[in-house]
């Protein structure tokens, strides 16, 4: 009983947390209403949205996005146990494999496409590690749909990741949510991974307020909750991180270079013996570019 009771105040303690960030993102949000308005978006290409926080959920008809850095709503909450892929070049310290911790160096790269003004699909296919050792990676494809009320766009995203170096599949339906303000963005969503090798389910619901500090520069700040799989592993966790990014204009692309500093297991709430609540030693950096051209 004792036990039971921990944990439910595990449970409960890790809600408050989410639902406390919630609340602070929201007000910082507000707080920054007064901030860059799409009468203020820089030179932008028909059928593009320039400023970042004035973006829908879903690529506009008939454009093409080719990912190849980090903070596009496509990849945003993509997680597949313990395993979040996101665009570009990272170096991710200290991750957890099956053979110990290491340090591992990688490029991922892919595209996405606009297929309606509601519909994208896309993949994250060149998925490459560098260190400890070579090797072409599992990687995501993903189909997002979303309805837009005003402000207010709700998805459903269906995703998965593909079988290439470990031969199991694992999926990660989700429902994103994104909210836009007047130079601010809030993301989030809830999202379930699922694992195919262990038959196993997890839980994860992410948080990230950007802010345009000025039509072409933004920053922010992430965080959420995870469990990773119910049952296995050390049990709940928080992220935490922060980016920056500036959006230009080249020919005919809109370009977005950004860069990412993540840690994916910052908070552990039930860590195992000999092991620490607060993990610094394993983050993750993400550079690179991604971008965004009207095709039709």
């Amino acid at each position: 009983m004792k036990c039971c009771g921990a944990r439910l105040r595990r449970a409960i303690a890790s809600t408050s947390l989410v639902l406390s960030g919630l609340h602070v993102a929201l007000a910082c949000a507000v707080l920054f209403a007064a901030g860059p308005t799409q009468a203020q978006t820089p030179d932008r290409r028909p059928g593009l949205w320039g400023v970042y926080s004035a973006r829908r959920l879903t690529m506009p008809k008939n454009s093409l996005g080719l990912i190849s850095g980090p903070l596009q709503s496509a990849l945003f909450g993509q997680r597949y146990g313990s395993y979040a892929p996101e665009g570009g070049v990272s170096y991710e310290g200290d991750r957890a494999r099956d053979d110990g911790a290491h340090d591992e160096l990688w490029l991922r790269g892919g595209v996405v496409f606009g297929l309606t003004p509601q519909l994208e699909a896309g993949a994250l296919f060149l998925s490459f590690r560098f260190t400890p050792d070579f090797s072409y990676s599992n990687f995501p494809v993903f189909v997002t749909y979303h309805w837009s009320f005003d402000r207010v766009d709700l998805g459903a995203k269906f995703s998965f990741l593909t079988p290439v170096e470990e031969k199991t599949w694992a999926f990660n339906p989700g429902l994103p949510v994104s909210v836009r303000f007047d130079g601010a963005r809030l993301d989030t969503g809830l999202y379930v991974p699922i694992l195919t090798g262990d038959l196993s389910a997890g839980l994860n619901l992410p948080l990230r307020i950007t802010f345009n500090l000025t039509p072409r520069w933004f920053m922010g700040a992430e965080s959420g909750v995870y469990e990773a799989a119910f049952g296995q592993g050390p049990g709940a966790s928080s992220n935490l991180g922060g980016h920056l990014g500036y959006t230009t204009v080249f020919g005919k692309q809109l370009i977005d270079f950004a860069a990412r500093f993540h840690w994916d297991d910052f908070l552990r709430y039930d860590p195992a013996a000999g092991e620490r609540a607060i993990t610094l030693g394993r983050y993750q950096v993400f550079l690179g570019a991604t971008f965004h051209s009207k095709v039709m």
